[in-house]
């Protein structure tokens, strides 16, 4: 009898550690899963893919199938008699070829006279092209010929609408910041109506004009 008691004790120790090795097993196990868990989510915010900048496109001053727009003003003087012309102008540029540029522009004009001052609007198409292209900087060549409308005679004893024959020499140059461009020049800037209101309604006037604007990209 003591023998049996003494083997069922025995039995209870050793099923009792057992047990107690068995759950502190689990609780390591646990543990060390839970010490785990945030490393592993470190490991998963580091594969996480950084996010990165949008490109930002720049298109090259010159480039075939490149759209811009200009905007800026100019001044012009008539050598015959002295007048002043103010003028401010819009245009929408395209390079047809490497550094081949077809401007289509919309001006305003005003016409201070000795006689009767004048409101003028003109409709313009330009060639430049830009025999020297630099990275920062151009230098172009332009001609063009516009028809422009006035309130009043351009020049006096002229009429009211002209042809606008130009020619001339221009620069730009690109911001430090870029794209955008400085662009301005001289040119010669006929007015006449090509004699089609008589010859003594075509005095004709030929001016000297220089323009300053800024150039951007689409």
């Amino acid at each position: 009898m003591l023998a049996r008691l003494s083997l069922i004790t025995s039995l209870t120790v050793v099923t009792f550690g057992a047990a107690s090795a068995f759950a502190e097993a689990s609780l390591l196990a646990e543990s060390v899963s839970l010490e785990y868990q945030p490393s592993e989510a470190i490991a998963n915010d580091s594969e996480a893919p950084e996010d990165v900048a949008p490109e930002i496109s720049s298109k090259r001053f010159g480039e075939p199938g490149t759209w811009w727009w200009s905007a800026g003003g100019g001044l012009a003087a008539a050598g015959r008699d002295a007048d002043l012309y103010y003028n401010a102008f819009y245009s929408l540029d395209s390079f047809l070829a490497e550094d081949f540029q077809f401007s289509l522009e919309f001006s305003g004009w005003f016409f201070d006279q000795d006689d009767d001052n004048a409101l003028g609007g003109a409709v313009n198409m330009m060639f430049r092209y830009h025999f020297i292209s630099e990275e920062d900087y151009t230098i172009f060549a332009s001609v063009g010929i516009g028809l422009m409308a006035a309130t009043e005679s351009v020049p006096d004893e002229g009429s009211e609408f002209n042809f606008s024959p130009r020619a001339g020499l221009g620069f730009t140059y690109e911001f430090s910041d870029g794209p955008q461009r400085l662009v301005g020049g001289v040119r010669w800037q006929h007015f006449s109506n090509a004699n089609q209101t008589g010859s003594d309604r075509n005095p004709g006037t030929d001016t000297v004009m220089l323009y300053l604007g800024v150039t951007f990209p689409f």
